[in-house]
């Protein structure tokens, strides 16, 4: 025997239904057969619009349990997403390749829908279900790769632990394995085979090694200034890029903290002092008794600098114009 569907009755209905209760004669099976439900039924029906007092309240009682009834799905689903990421973040820190995705939904398929871990982890399911199907696949080559581990080795040890992941790959070339690259440096870095790391080499700003003169302390520590153009500090640093070192001098006014002149070039030569020196000349044109505050090294003590202080033009500072090196 088929099982009947429930029905379901707005509202309006059941206050319609209970309004004719108060009819002459009529009672709740009366009625309950007329209607063709069941006095229970409509005893029910009289109970809630007792309770809530009219037909409207029930409408926002029915409406407010179908949002909650909504809003406890949602918040499941929310808790499971929550609980996927939670256990996602411990996953991924063991792991840096992007496959870290895929390895954590097939390890917890088990425990989570794959279309919502899917969906949090921004994974294709379709991507997810063939990179499964490919997976004995990858068994094989993985074991493959591992095969060549003892010659890995060998080279590494032959070389004195001294090659890298270029350089092995090149022996393997050469005994006619073909890999790459890539394989053989990942296969080093998961069973760390690596050379001892060389420390970068740190440019040197500074050369006292020089045979021109050294001017006196005139600061002897004290760089405070009441006012601008009083105290200027003059330095030279160097910012590391995927091109290699890029130098930077710079003049910095001691009163305001700030940086009046400065000059960029990727090769340390006296002129990067020099055009630092000529910005900030030309941008605050300085009182004579400025006092010009820097290192000993060579780009601060050579002729084109010092000639650029001494120069004797309107506007900027005459001879009696100091230029300080400070002693390391």
């Amino acid at each position: 025997m088929s099982r009947q569907p429930r029905r379901h009755f707005t509202a309006e209905f059941k206050e319609q239904a209970v309004a004719r209760l108060s009819e002459p004669g009529a009672t709740q099976t009366s009625v309950a057969r007329e209607l063709g439900v069941t006095p229970s039924q409509i005893k029910g029906w009289r109970l809630e619009l007792a309770a809530a007092g009219s037909a409207e309240a029930i409408r926002r009682q029915q409406v407010e349990a179908a949002e909650l009834a909504e809003l406890r799905r949602e918040n499941r689903r929310l808790k499971e997403e929550v609980e996927v990421m939670r256990k996602a973040s411990a996953f991924f820190a063991q792991w840096a390749a992007m496959n870290a995705k895929l390895e954590f939904i097939a390890a917890h398929a088990a425990g989570h829908a794959v279309s919502l871990m899917c969906r949090v982890l921004s994974v294709s399911t379709s991507w997810f279900y063939s990179w499964r199907a490919a997976a004995p696949k990858r068994a094989e080559r993985r074991a493959a790769r591992e095969e060549l581990l003892p010659r890995i080795r060998a080279i590494f040890e032959a070389s004195h632990r001294r090659y890298g992941a270029p350089r092995i790959h090149a022996e393997l070339r050469d005994q006619g394995i073909r890999i790459a690259r890539k394989t053989v440096a990942k296969l080093m870095k998961g069973h760390d085979i690596r050379p001892p790391r060389r420390g970068r080499r740190v440019p040197r700003t500074i050369d006292s090694r020089h045979i021109f003169g050294i001017a006196p302390n005139l600061l002897r520590r004290n760089f405070r200034a009441s006012e601008p153009d009083r105290i200027w500090l003059a330095d030279i640093s160097y910012v590391p890029t995927d091109e290699g070192w890029l130098y930077l001098a710079a003049v910095k006014d001691m009163a305001t903290m700030e940086i009046v002149g400065w000059s960029m070039s990727a090769r340390l030569k006296s002129s990067l002092a020099v055009d630092a020196m000529r910005m900030a000349l030309q941008n605050r044109r300085p009182a004579p008794e400025l006092i010009c505050h820097s290192d000993r090294g060579i780009q601060y003590a050579a002729g084109d600098y010092r000639l650029l202080l001494k120069v004797n033009r309107p506007g900027l500072p005459g001879e009696r114009f100091v230029q300080r090196i400070m002693r390391p």
